[in-house]
């Protein structure tokens, strides 16, 4: 069967993935980055939840994946819901379809019901700009740093505990940022630089100040609050986003359980 253009998105747990999975997934990462080592990679896959994959929905052919963690995190005497994003490359011929971020939503909605009243957080880092301006757009108003006002107190003290927790020293509470001694890899040139236009953006204005040695591999560390209020927004948002591009089959969301 021909490729559609079009993608569906599953989830599978970590222990389901066979062999072949991880190779397909190992060589769509690998396609965007430099400076990246298989070894650690692998390490980096086996610690993670789970794997929102993006297949074609035509031939089934893996065009995109975004690894995750869930967990529990104890911060200021209270215990917090973590969804962590982990690595995550989609093909270009297949950005803007919106349908990884219904499924990474559909995850943490899984998990929130879970616990309903634990609060939840995602937690991400960025040194791409489209990976930033996914949660400052799709969160905006819960998600911190952002452009609009400073970061809170304790949301600020959250981002300084969590990230000290996964990263160690290489979190660097100064500036927000998760540097380290050895580089774990930075995007190819010819991924999403930040030219033209996108440099209008006060979201990318902001990314590239907060973040301005993102070229180098270096991380800005986010989180967003997710509340029963943001899923209701996002359903709303993702449905009218469909509905909207219904012209346009290429461009339609699919997200498979």
């Amino acid at each position: 069967m021909a490729k559609s253009g079009k993608l569906v998105v599953r989830r599978l747990y970590v222990h389901e993935l066979t062999d072949q999975i991880i190779e397909d997934l190992w060589q769509i990462f690998s396609s965007g980055y430099e400076q990246i080592r298989h070894e650690t990679f692998l390490s980096d896959l086996q610690e993670k939840t789970g794997v929102c994959i993006a297949y074609d929905s035509g031939d089934q052919s893996i065009q995109g994946f975004s690894t995750y963690k869930l967990y529990a995190h104890r911060y200021d005497g209270k215990v917090v819901s973590v969804l962590f994003s982990g690595d995550t490359m989609v093909n270009k011929e297949y950005w803007g379809q919106g349908s990884m971020h219904a499924a990474l939503a559909l995850e943490a909605l899984r998990f929130k019901l879970k616990h309903p009243f634990r609060p939840l957080y995602y937690f991400m880092i960025s040194m791409g700009y489209r990976t930033y301006l996914a949660i400052a757009k799709n969160l905006a108003g819960s998600c911190w740093p952002n452009h609009a006002a400073p970061t809170p107190a304790w949301e600020q003290g959250l981002i300084d505990s969590l990230s000290r927790a996964r990263f160690g020293a290489a979190y660097k509470p100064e500036s927000g940022l998760i540097v380290n001694d050895e580089c774990a890899g930075t995007l190819k040139s010819t991924v999403a630089p930040i030219v033209g236009q996108v440099l209008e953006l006060d979201e990318i204005k902001f990314f590239v100040k907060a973040n301005p040695t993102y070229y180098l591999g270096h991380e800005l560390a986010c989180i967003a609050r997710v509340d029963f209020s943001t899923f209701a927004r996002l359903v709303l948002k993702f449905s009218m986003k469909t509905q909207h591009k219904k012209t346009a089959p290429s461009a339609e969301l699919h997200v498979a359980r």
